[in-house]
C-alpha cells in the first residue's frame, strides 16, 4: 500500500469518509516514513504536504513538506496497536483529557482542500486571532464552509479553523467569495 495523495482521498467511497481520523506524533522529520511504514501495516494513513521552494547559494529546488510537522492522520488505531509501538520515529498517539485525538472527515477535507489548491494561506495559532464576523464562502473549493474575516492591508482573509488540532489557516479569498453570516 501506499500514503493517500489528495486524489486517492477524493476517489475513496463516502464509508470511509465517515470513519474518525486519529493523529500519530513523529519525532522531527519522520513523518513520511511513518506514514510509509503504518500504511504498510495495512493503515490508512494522510500526510498533508505542501509544496515549498527552498534556494540555496547555487540552485532553487521543490520539496515537500509536512503542512503539520510530526503529525500523520491514521484510520482506526485499534487494530493492532503492538506494531505501530516498533516503528522508527513513532513518538505516540496524541490524546487529548485522557482519549485519543480525533479529527473529523470534514478537517480532512479542508486540510486536503489547503494543500491540492494554490491557495495563499499562512498557519496561525487559533488563539492570536479575536474571532472576527462569521462569513460564509459561496464559491470556490471551501464552498458552504463557514470562517472566520479577518481583515489584513488590502487582502481580504478569513481563518479556517481545525478545532480539533487547535489551529488555523489565514487563506486569502476574494470578497465577491464571501457573504457575511447574519444571525437571527
Amino acid at each position: 500500500m501506499e500514503i493517500l495523495t489528495n486524489q486517492q482521498i477524493d476517489n475513496q467511497p463516502n464509508k470511509q469518509l465517515d470513519q474518525q481520523w486519529f493523529i500519530v506524533r513523529t519525532k522531527a522529520r519522520f513523518e513520511k516514513k511513518v506514514a510509509q511504514q503504518l500504511t504498510e501495516l495495512g493503515y490508512q494513513t494522510y500526510l498533508p504536504l505542501e509544496t515549498k521552494i527552498r534556494i540555496w547559494s547555487d540552485r532553487k529546488k521543490k520539496i515537500q513538506t509536512p503542512l503539520i510537522p510530526s503529525f500523520v492522520f491514521i484510520q482506526n488505531p485499534n487494530v493492532s496497536k503492538d506494531l505501530i509501538y516498533t516503528i522508527p520515529g513513532f513518538c505516540n498517539f496524541l490524546k487529548l483529557n485522557g482519549e485519543l485525538g480525533k479529527v473529523t472527515p470534514q478537517e480532512i477535507e479542508h486540510l486536503r482542500i489547503l494543500t491540492s489548491e494554490e491557495l495563499d494561506f499562512d498557519a496561525v495559532k487559533l488563539d492570536s486571532y479575536k474571532k472576527g464576523e462569521e462569513v460564509q464562502i459561496i464559491s470556490g473549493p471551501f464552498r458552504g464552509l463557514f470562517a472566520n474575516a479577518v481583515e489584513e492591508t488590502g487582502n481580504f482573509r478569513v481563518l479556517i479553523e481545525i478545532p480539533s488540532l487547535g489551529i488555523g489557516y489565514n487563506v486569502s479569498i476574494p470578497k465577491n467569495k464571501i457573504v457575511k453570516v447574519t444571525k437571527n
